[in-house]
């Protein structure tokens, strides 16, 4: 597995290298992409929260196949996202995390429903997903073909939603998804404080190359980048060493995933 330091400085101008760092990854990858976010802090206003997914939308469906792919992307309550926001002319009739849910589907990409929990969660955390269970995910055309494709992912039925998804990266840290935190705000000005934020993700050669060939200097220079050294252990061959290196890539998913089952243990309802 392979962890990216990801710093952010006061005064740095955008693009910054958390958004850099998304879009290598995305255009390094090709499956079709589950992502589960858990914000920290919103966006509140409407015209933020639209601008926000039109960027991260087009990094989002960018693939190393050079052409979209499908995205499905599930929103969890953050610090404010029980917060009611001013929509049109009906102020106060609609919370701050059922509008970015309305602002995901706007701008082409499928919801997963989510059924967490409406406390206060600074946690800031993005799930990187392949093969997500399609039971969950609101997708208009599908669903008046299967009328049963309307399951909320919760506490009742994660288990059964983590069974063949595919943890391929997490992103950790301080960084507030939000368009003020990932691009400056709507005039992309400068840093106003630091952050750092940590990008792990699976043995991967095409990502890995990516980001120690990339042309953008600025990055490189910014950024850390290491491999995680797995001890040997005391095998009796080598053919159970070479067996040991195949398998790498699924321990480093079963860990990402025991991340994530700890994260929605703690953050859906029954």
């Amino acid at each position: 597995m392979y962890t990216v330091y990801i710093p952010k400085y006061k005064g740095e101008n955008p693009d910054f290298n958390i958004i850099k760092v998304i879009k290598l990854y995305m255009r390094s990858t090709d499956y079709d992409c589950g992502i589960l976010s858990a914000p920290g802090y919103m966006n509140k206003n409407v015209n933020t929260t639209d601008m926000y997914f039109t960027k991260t939308g087009k990094i989002f469906h960018k693939s190393r196949l050079g052409k979209n792919r499908n995205i499905s992307v599930g929103i969890f309550n953050g610090v404010n996202g029980t917060t009611l926001i001013n929509v049109g002319k009906k102020p106060g009739k609609i919370t701050c995390r059922e509008y970015h849910e309305n602002s995901i589907k706007s701008h082409g990409l499928n919801l997963i429903r989510i059924k967490c929990k409406k406390s206060s969660d600074h946690r800031k955390m993005i799930f990187f997903l392949e093969n997500p269970d399609m039971r969950f995910i609101s997708d208009e055309d599908m669903e008046k073909r299967d009328e049963s494709r309307n399951e909320e992912l919760s506490l009742a039925n994660y288990s059964d939603f983590l069974t063949n998804t595919k943890v391929r990266a997490i992103m950790i840290g301080s960084s507030n998804q939000s368009l003020q935190t990932y691009y400056g705000g709507s005039k992309g000005l400068s840093a106003d404080k630091g952050e750092a934020d940590v990008f792990m993700f699976v043995d991967d050669s095409d990502v890995k190359d990516a980001f120690v060939n990339t042309n953008d200097k600025l990055l490189q220079d910014s950024i850390v980048i290491s491999k995680s050294i797995k001890v040997p252990g005391n095998s009796e061959n080598e053919r159970e060493e070479n067996e040991r290196e195949k398998n790498e890539r699924e321990v480093d998913e079963e860990y990402l995933k025991s991340i994530l089952e700890d994260f929605l243990k703690n953050s859906l309802e029954q």
